[in-house]
C-alpha cells in the first residue's frame, strides 16, 4: 500500500507474510493464513521518518478473528540515527495491525509476521 506524507513524499509499507510457530504461546500457530482486511493509515506525527526497515510482530487471533494481544518482537530502523521518529512510524504500523480482521475461526491462534518499510521516491 502507497501512503502520501509530508511534501508529497512517497512511503510505501510493504506488508509480507512470513508466519511460522512462536515459541512459549499460548495459542497454536494459526498456519499461513492471511487477513481478509488489511487497514492502512497515513504516518501521523511523523517528520522525518527512517528511510527503511521492519517491525516483527506476534499476536493472537480471536474466534470473531479480530486482533489482539499484540507483541513486537524485534524491529530494526535505518538509518539508526532516526530512532525517535521510528518509534513514532512503529506505533503507526501496530496501530495498523490492530485493525487487521480475519475469517471467524473455531479457536484462537497465534500469528507471527514481519512488516516492513520503505520510503519510496
Amino acid at each position: 500500500m502507497t501512503v502520501m506524507g509530508n511534501d508529497s513524499m512517497r512511503i510505501c509499507l510493504l506488508l509480507s507474510a512470513l508466519i511460522y510457530a512462536g515459541s512459549a504461546v499460548a495459542f497454536p500457530d494459526c498456519g499461513e493464513i492471511q487477513p481478509l482486511e488489511r487497514v492502512g493509515s497515513k504516518l501521523t506525527g511523523v517528520m522525518h521518518p527512517p528511510h527503511k526497515g521492519h517491525l516483527k510482530v506476534r499476536f493472537t487471533v480471536g474466534e470473531n478473528g479480530q486482533v489482539t494481544d499484540l507483541q513486537t518482537i524485534e524491529e530494526h530502523w535505518e538509518p539508526p540515527r532516526r530512532q525517535r521518529e521510528a518509534k513514532r512510524v512503529a506505533k503507526n504500523l501496530l496501530n495498523n495491525v490492530k485493525q487487521w480482521r480475519y475469517a471467524p475461526r473455531s479457536s484462537a491462534c497465534t500469528v507471527t509476521t514481519t512488516i516492513r518499510f520503505t520510503i519510496v521516491d
